[in-house]
């Protein structure tokens, strides 16, 4: 509740802050990711919170406010994975590449394009030839999401023939569907949309771009 001594302009200026700064903190309580000292003040868990006599939070908060947006960040995205239900209809959960690779390259896929998709699974093989004949290992996750999606659709996909004996022969080769798309596309057609038994379902398909950017993928668009 804003105080009885918020008055004009600047007073009430203060006050919003501070209310939106209480809101904020509530949140971050909430997520786990902030700790409530004895003058009311949430700082960022575990971070070096220094505090005036007035009640503010010191500078030396302020690095720890940074990582502490991150966090934020990552524990939405595993909520949002979280989320993820039985209406996928098809395909499997995404597993992490747990092993040591040289190079790591994701694809994007978001046209209904037959000439696009070709394109791609020929950049895929390419790419895998190259680091063979080098001696090295790649790992390619190709990401199907909005029209694309159709690449991995079981009933309408023009390059099933060929994603099979592409993903058996090749472990570290993973096609990837957005579950978003696979929904939305259920809902409209008013039937389930079921994938190639090759294909692992993620939350999003644009989120799942970002995370491997963040974990040093190389990121490709035919």
């Amino acid at each position: 509740m804003i105080s009885a001594d918020c008055t004009f302009a600047r007073r009430q200026q203060n006050c919003l802050f501070a209310f939106l700064a209480l809101a904020a903190g509530a949140l971050l309580c909430d997520l786990g990711l902030a700790q409530v000292y004895g003058n009311g003040k949430a700082c960022w868990r575990d971070a070096p919170c220094s505090v005036d006599t007035g009640g503010e939070v010191g500078a030396a908060s302020r690095p720890a406010a940074r990582k502490g947006a991150k966090r934020i960040a990552r524990v939405l995205r595993k909520k949002q994975a979280a989320q993820v239900t039985s209406q996928s209809g098809g395909g499997s959960k995404i597993s992490e590449i747990s092993e040591s690779v040289d190079e790591k390259v994701a694809i994007q896929i978001d046209q209904n394009d037959k000439a696009i998709m070709e394109l791609a699974l020929n950049n895929v093989s390419n790419i895998i030839d190259y680091y063979k004949g080098k001696g090295q290992t790649v790992a390619i996750e190709v990401v199907a999401y909005g029209p694309g999606l159709h690449m991995l659709r079981s009933d309408s996909s023009p390059v099933k023939d060929r994603i099979a004996p592409m993903a058996l022969s090749y472990p570290r080769l993973s096609f990837v569907a957005c579950g978003v798309t696979q929904a939305n596309q259920s809902r409209s057609e008013g039937k389930p949309v079921t994938l190639l038994s090759e294909a692992k379902v993620v939350p999003s398909g644009v989120v799942r771009l970002i995370e491997l950017q963040e974990q040093g993928y190389t990121y490709l668009r035919p």
